[in-house]
């Protein structure tokens, strides 16, 4: 992001994401029960969120850390792989 962002909690920045265009998959959907996941779905635009959870204390509040304690690890972003291209010709229908 070219600018701060600041939100204090995850009641917060469920809406701030939200509003960006991501949506949040169901925590069965999830990788792992680590990472909160979130996928911004736009046609050929597609990125995927994942945050860990390790950032929130017990009642979802930001935990506060300094850029030394910071993790790069606790924010993964990424374009997700396309699905395989099948040819319809070799549909078994």
């Amino acid at each position: 992001m070219p600018h701060r962002i600041f939100f204090s909690n995850k009641k917060e920045l469920t809406p701030l994401l939200t509003a960006w265009g991501y949506k949040r998959f169901e925590p069965n959907d999830w990788d792992s029960d680590s990472y909160e996941e979130w996928i911004y779905d736009r046609g050929e635009t597609n990125r995927v969120l994942k945050i860990s959870l390790n950032v929130f204390d017990e009642n979802g509040k930001l935990k506060i850390f300094t850029p030394d304690e910071w993790d790069n690890d606790w924010v993964i972003s990424y374009e997700p792989e396309p699905p395989p291209y099948v040819p319809d010709d070799d549909l078994p229908f």
